[in-house]
């Protein structure tokens, strides 16, 4: 029997699954964006940004599916900021947001090869390896998840950054603004561990990135620095 204790009344569990799948919808309209800008520039980066936040997207739409079973299954007489799950739910929480996680890390992965522009598999797969791997060994995935998620967002906003001081074009800048703004969105997810106030900061922060995102891409489409 697996228990899970989950800290939050159950509307945030309702709450988060909305925004789960806004932030799902959003990333499908980029992966199809981005397969558009690939078969019109065809630039190899877009292969991994393609297949990325698909990922991205599917555990997203992995991790909605999990709360709505949790909310579902919570009573709302309990109101308190913890509660503790020990059936089939508890399985199913466990499941969802372990692929929920793996997914989102291995489409954080694909995102920094692509901005760090390595094109050696063996290399990727390595650092996917070990990444899973350092998730798998930590006591606290959900922490873990969102400290390397941190780590990869960085890197990842750092090399954007470069791009754009290089190449001084409003789409650069975008794509900085979309990636800065991500990455203080899982910030805000560490942060929320102390408080719940930082949960909106890190969605409203995640969907303006995706929005910045979408803009960027739509101007490749057409053709726009």
């Amino acid at each position: 029997m697996v228990a899970v204790v989950l800290h939050g009344p159950p509307w945030f569990f309702l709450l988060d699954a909305v925004l789960g799948f806004v932030g799902m919808a959003g990333a499908i309209v980029i992966v199809a964006l981005s397969a558009k800008a690939l078969k019109l520039t065809k630039d190899r980066k877009f292969i991994y940004f393609t297949i990325a936040f698909a990922l991205i997207g599917l555990g997203l739409l992995i991790r909605s599916m999990t709360n709505v079973v949790v909310f579902l299954g919570l009573p709302w007489a309990d109101q308190v900021m913890s509660a503790k799950i020990s059936d089939y739910r508890g399985y199913f929480f466990f499941v969802g947001y372990g692929a929920f996680i793996v997914s989102t890390v291995v489409g954080y992965v694909l995102l920094a090869v692509s901005t760090m522009k390595i094109r050696e598999p063996r290399i990727t797969i390595l650092l996917t390896a070990l990444v899973l791997l350092l998730l798998g060994l930590s006591s606290s995935y959900f922490l873990s998840f969102y400290l390397v998620s941190t780590i990869l967002l960085a890197f990842i906003t750092y090399h954007v950054c470069r791009n754009c001081l290089e190449r001084k074009s409003v789409t650069a800048g975008l794509v900085f603004a979309a990636f800065a703004l991500q990455l203080f969105a899982n910030v805000a997810f560490v942060l929320e561990l102390y408080h719940q106030l930082f949960y909106y900061v890190a969605n409203i922060s995640l969907l303006a990135g995706y929005g910045v995102l979408l803009l960027a891409l739509v101007r490749v489409l057409w053709g726009k620095r």
